[in-house]
């Protein structure tokens, strides 16, 4: 595998860990079935918080509580601050007809961590 980064804009890397389709054959109860979809999602999600959280690399994550951009499009996600960056795992779904993932984001953090978002005021 070879990779590399071209320009100067922020740079965010994405990984799958987890995908399921919404089967066409489940449009007739479909609020029954991402139910289903989506306890099932948020059930590996668990597993995929405590395997990043756990060992050394669970030692340098930092929480970042609420103070986190750029997360409207997952239904359920934890993410963290790790080397400068922001780290994000969570279910993602785009749209009703699309798949539920399971995503890890490495990403520039979108929010300085000593921001707070008070600009409702």
């Amino acid at each position: 595998m070879h990779a590399w980064i071209q320009g100067d804009g922020p740079v965010a890397v994405e990984f799958t860990l987890w995908f399921r389709e919404v089967e066409e054959e489940a449009r007739a109860d479909l609020d029954t079935f991402m139910d289903g979809l989506y306890a099932a999602a948020e059930a590996e999600l668990t597993e995929v918080v405590a395997d990043l959280s756990s060992g050394d690399f669970g030692e340098r994550l930092q929480a970042t509580g609420d103070n986190v951009a750029d997360v409207d499009d997952f239904v359920q996600y934890r993410a963290w601050r790790v080397a400068g960056r922001e780290l994000v795992t969570g279910v993602r779904q785009s749209d009703t007809d699309t798949s539920v993932l399971i995503v890890v984001v490495l990403r520039e953090p979108a929010v300085k961590a000593e921001e707070v978002e008070d600009d409702w005021l």
